[in-house]
């Protein structure tokens, strides 16, 4: 996904990537850290750096984040959201209805050997699932205890 686009006159351009071409329409990605795609990385944050102040949030950006790690996907997640979803419909607590505030949330943690299952679901507000995760973790939550 491209934030913060910045476009170069011509002559700054660079060299388009090797497996580049010219009818691609989309769904075309590239690793940024190894061969051509690290190469145009480096020439893309080599010429922002003569740009106005203007984009320096996107060097900045980059700065930011280290190297990407590969995380290990809770199978079946997906399909348990879409099952509490269209069971319960709304909140258990709050009676809120709007998809997009709500979270499946299992009765018993997944972590704890809890399943994908619509018994161990509720559905709740995503900010009241928030309060129910221990301080120390990292990533958003998805369970809650009852």
């Amino acid at each position: 996904m491209i934030s913060q686009p910045v476009f170069f006159d011509r002559d700054d351009w660079v060299a388009d990537h090797a497996d580049w071409h010219p009818r691609i329409q989309g769904g075309k990605t590239i690793d940024i850290l190894h061969g051509d795609g690290q190469r145009i990385l480096a020439e893309c944050l080599a010429r922002t750096a003569h740009l106005a102040p203007e984009a320096q949030p996107l060097v900045d950006e980059l700065r930011r984040y280290g190297t990407p790690q590969t995380v290990q996907p809770r199978l079946g997640q997906g399909t348990f959201r879409i099952a509490v979803t269209g069971a319960y419909g709304a909140c258990a607590v709050s009676r809120e209805h709007s998809p997009s505030a709500l979270e499946a949330a299992h009765v018993r943690p997944y972590a704890d050997g809890g399943e994908h299952a619509l018994p161990n679901g509720l559905l709740l507000r995503a900010d009241s699932t928030a309060s129910t995760t221990p301080a120390t973790s990292p990533s958003r939550p998805t369970t809650a205890s009852a």
